[in-house]
């Protein structure tokens, strides 16, 4: 039997030739030699807000369409005044809220409000049908789903015949029946009107007198498999699940907090919730939210808004290796690219290293 001394140094060996990714790959191992503490043994709600009041009047993300700002002040704000809500409809730690949305500025409110009543939030691939939905919101026994206006219908779809009894639209939707409630309204009627600042107290669960009774070893998250070897299974991360990665995270893989990060990749995957989200998020960065790839936008985010770092996937790596309309654009603002969710190909990782050999590459 390999120790795992030799383990590592066979791992490492076996993917050194992947760009310039060894540092990266010996940081996340020698991580794994200790156990990484959640910092003051807070939840995953207050682990993340301790950070955003350090930043609370900095730009968190913005709508790489539309440019609509939100702070990191507006995150707490609203994300209360939703936590708020859910508590009034009795949402607590016994129950499961889903999301069925593409990526959008708005949804950081839905994780950190979901996580300020102690819910449980399923995240649900926005490309499903109304019945792949609907099975999810079975096994998960959602009580509530988050969707938008362009999925409407097949929210209202996938909700039949489930315990799934109030569906909330992010973007304004005329509402014309009971089952729907505009999340707008949400924040408007039920914001208590707080304020966080830089010089705000840090957060501890024990001075909310709703989480005194909370523990890092509640289900924070209920993340679906693909399916690929049968019907997706929810996989239950805790609070503490998340916070001990997101601290691995931080040791592997240097972030600057005044970086510009394209934030593509999307929110239901672990890759998109976690490293790009969350992450970044903690760092204070300023995320620039695209709803998904489409080549135009994703070279114009990056030439329009001077993107410094992307995470992405490998077809997107083969895409900017290939793809003649990449030279279109002024890319050079990008000083990190990180591939991750598959392997890639050693020579496409050598043809990119040789095309952009400014780009620092990490997989």
């Amino acid at each position: 039997m390999y120790s795992f001394s030799k383990l590592r140094k066979l791992y490492v060996q076996s993917l050194s030739c992947q760009l310039s990714s060894y540092r990266t790959i010996e940081n996340v191992l020698k991580c794994n030699e200790r156990v990484v503490e959640p910092q003051e043994k807070n939840d995953l709600y207050g682990f993340l807000k301790n950070q955003f009041i350090k930043h609370a009047e900095k730009t968190a993300l913005v709508d790489a369409i539309t440019e609509q700002k939100i702070s990191y002040n507006e995150i707490l704000r609203n994300s209360a005044s939703l936590s708020n809500f859910l508590k009034f409809r009795k949402i607590n730690s016994t129950e499961c809220v889903a999301t069925h949305i593409q990526n959008c500025i708005e949804y950081i409110y839905l994780i950190m409000g979901c996580l300020k009543c102690r819910a449980t939030i399923t995240l649900a691939n926005p490309a499903y049908t109304h019945f792949e939905i609907n099975k999810q919101l079975k096994d998960s026994n959602a009580k509530i789903l988050f969707t938008n206006k362009r999925q409407i219908e097949i929210a209202r779809k996938a909700v039949e015949n489930t315990n799934t009894d109030l569906v909330i639209c992010v973007d304004d939707f005329t509402v014309n029946d009971c089952g729907v409630i505009n999340l707008s309204d949400i924040l408007q009627n039920f914001n208590n009107n707080q304020t966080i600042t830089s010089t705000s107290e840090p957060y501890s669960p024990t001075s909310d007198c709703t989480l005194q009774n909370s523990k890092v070893n509640d289900i924070a998250f209920l993340l679906y498999s693909s399916g690929t070897t049968g019907l997706p299974k929810g996989t239950m991360l805790t609070h503490s699940n998340i916070t001990v990665h997101l601290l691995q995270l931080l040791e592997a893989f240097e972030w600057n907090i005044q970086e510009r990060i394209l934030a593509l990749l999307p929110f239901f995957h672990c890759y998109g919730l976690i490293v790009v989200l969350l992450k970044g998020l903690y760092y204070g960065s300023t995320l620039f939210v695209v709803p998904g790839f489409e080549p135009h936008l994703f070279l114009s985010t990056i030439e329009k808004f001077q993107i410094q770092r992307a995470p992405i996937v490998p077809p997107i790596a083969l895409f900017l290796k290939s793809n003649p309309i990449v030279d279109d654009y002024n890319i050079s603002s990008l000083q990190k690219v990180i591939v991750g969710a598959a392997p890639l190909d050693e020579v496409v990782a050598s043809s990119l290293n040789k095309k952009f050999p400014n780009i620092g590459w990490q997989q």
